[in-house]
């Protein structure tokens, strides 16, 4: 359907023009009209028809003038001419403004309509030029990402590939590159994935700069920028703010803290393996840095902690045998210190060895190692989330710590209790809680232990059954206090942000809350 401005100084010119035509018949279904070029701006800027009819001669604004200002505001609207007089500086004027037609009064009715035909045509063709070219730039985004992915799993790329697909996916229109890799500091208690996060929020990363982002694995995320306006430390630091801005907008909205690891900025995607390698060292070595943040190439060194296997082995053999909290604290102090300087990589290396030598000292003892150490699987998970030094020291606690219980105890069959009152917490605290230690604390057992055993007999997690109680508590609330609101919905189960909750219903149930309630009651009703 369209919409069109008739604009004349001549009342009974206009009143003419609306009875020539059947405009519903062409699919004109609104219809105003201005009696100068002024008035016919203003109108313009309220009504934003598809079609202007205007007369050439008029007080205060000619139709020409008009048209021009009116393309400043959509170079798509569609103009037909009428005019008294052919003067042929008008009709050049018009056909500058690419008016469809230029008619002289008195105006035929077939002419008229033969020129609407015409002008609807237009717009009907600017249409579907308008839907290919969004297709087109979808289908751009689309293969720039696959190839992006390729830069960054490809070990080896043909040079004439490389170079042919740079110009077809036109990056040598940049010369500013810069990549960075985002990852999640803590992914041990949250209800939301890498996936879901770009998902939310990738529109956030690409507001004031053009780039893509795609993910990596399952804790990270790999953004390239690209510019080619600004100088090389102006595009650094705006990306650099940028990134900080989402960081801080993510922490806020998702309680979620990401490690971001920036690369130095390139003037060639040809470059493409230093530029990630760059970006890589950023976010891989600063393990000695709080939990998120920006770090930026270069910022800072790496120092490589000599670990050695024998004194691990030593220090742990004390560790089991005096049984203390202190033997523990001293373990730590000496292997990973609160203050030591190193990357991410060789600290869970470290966590690795003490792992694998508490294996080989249990075994030695005549212990079964592998069934005091269970579910190695979620210990190499555990290990390679390990972000900061109070992750890798609260590592080592807890594995040593449970490991101490388990010898002394030899309580298996104490986890029907456990799990008895786990679920006890879940059932009576579902809303209150946030985190493993509000449960582990008042049950006297390290949270790695409470976890594990909850998964081993249960068959889910423990973060599974309470997402599973909140639902169920969601429902209810919803069918049965159709008054409350979402978000009171949201908090009173737990959940402090109305559009978490919302992601986590619908993830849970297919729908959103609103459309869920609206389902039951009615079913209700029925």
């Amino acid at each position: 359907m369209y919409k069109m401005l008739i604009v004349d100084d001549n009342n009974m010119q206009i009143h003419s023009l609306l009875q020539y035509l059947d405009w519903e018949s062409f699919g004109v279904t609104e219809i105003e009209t201005a009696q100068d070029g002024a008035e016919g701006l203003r109108v313009y800027k309220s009504f934003l028809p598809d079609i202007v009819i205007t007369d050439v001669l008029m007080p205060e604004m000619n139709g020409i003038e008009l048209a021009k200002e009116i393309q400043k505001i959509n170079k798509k609207t569609k103009f037909i001419f009428i005019s008294c007089c052919e003067d042929v500086e008008y009709l050049r004027e018009a056909i500058e403004v690419d008016a469809i037609s230029y008619i002289l009064k008195p105006i035929e009715p077939k002419i008229l309509q033969g020129n609407v035909e015409k002008i609807i045509a237009r717009i009907e063709r600017d249409k579907k030029y308008d839907s290919m070219s969004t297709l087109l730039n979808e289908s751009m985004e689309a293969y720039r990402k696959n190839f992006f992915y390729r830069l960054i799993y490809s070990k080896y790329i043909n040079p004439d590939y490389m170079k042919n697909t740079i110009a077809n996916l036109e990056f040598d229109k940049f010369d500013r590159f810069v990549i960075a890799k985002l990852e999640l500091v803590d992914t041990k208690d949250r209800f939301i994935d890498i996936y879901n996060l770009l998902n939310l929020t990738e529109k956030d990363l690409f507001t004031e700069e053009k780039g893509m982002a795609v993910i990596e694995n399952e804790v990270r995320m790999v953004v390239m920028y690209m510019s080619n306006n600004l100088s090389e430390d102006s595009f650094f630091e705006k990306v650099k703010e940028i990134l900080s801005s989402y960081s801080y907008s993510v922490k806020k909205e998702y309680n979620i803290s990401l490690n971001i690891g920036l690369s130095k900025v390139h003037d060639s995607l040809y470059n493409h393996n230093i530029i990630l390698e760059e970006a890589n060292c950023a976010l891989e070595n600063n393990f000695s840095f709080e939990g998120g943040g920006v770090h930026s190439y270069n910022e800072f060194g790496m120092f490589q902690p000599d670990f050695n296997i024998l004194d691990i082995k030593e220090a742990l053999g004390e560790v089991l045998s005096k049984n203390s909290s202190e033997q523990i604290e001293l373990f730590m102090d000496n292997f990973c210190p609160e203050d030591i300087y190193s990357n991410r990589y060789n600290i869970r290396v470290f966590c690795m060895y003490v792992y694998t030598m508490l294996q080989i000292i249990l075994v030695e003892r005549n212990m079964a190692g592998d069934d005091i150490l269970k579910n190695i699987s979620n210990v190499w998970s555990n290990i390679n989330i390990i972000n900061k030094v109070d992750d890798a020291r609260a590592w080592l606690s807890d594995t040593l710590n449970s490991t101490l219980q388990i010898i002394s105890s030899k309580e298996y069959s104490a986890h029907d209790k456990i799990i008895h009152e786990i679920n006890m917490q879940i059932n009576n605290n579902f809303n209150k809680i946030t985190c493993m230690d509000q449960i582990a604390a008042d049950l006297y057992i390290s949270e790695s232990y409470a976890r594990r055993i909850y998964k081993q007999y249960t068959g889910k997690t423990i973060f599974e059954a309470m997402f599973i109680k909140r639902m169920e508590e969601a429902k209810k609330l919803l069918v049965n206090f159709p008054q409350m609101r979402i978000y009171e919905v949201a908090s009173a189960v737990g959940y402090k942000s109305k559009q978490y909750f919302i992601e986590a219903f619908k993830r849970s149930e297919g729908c959103i809350p609103k459309e869920y309630r609206q389902k039951m009651l009615k079913d209700k009703i029925i």
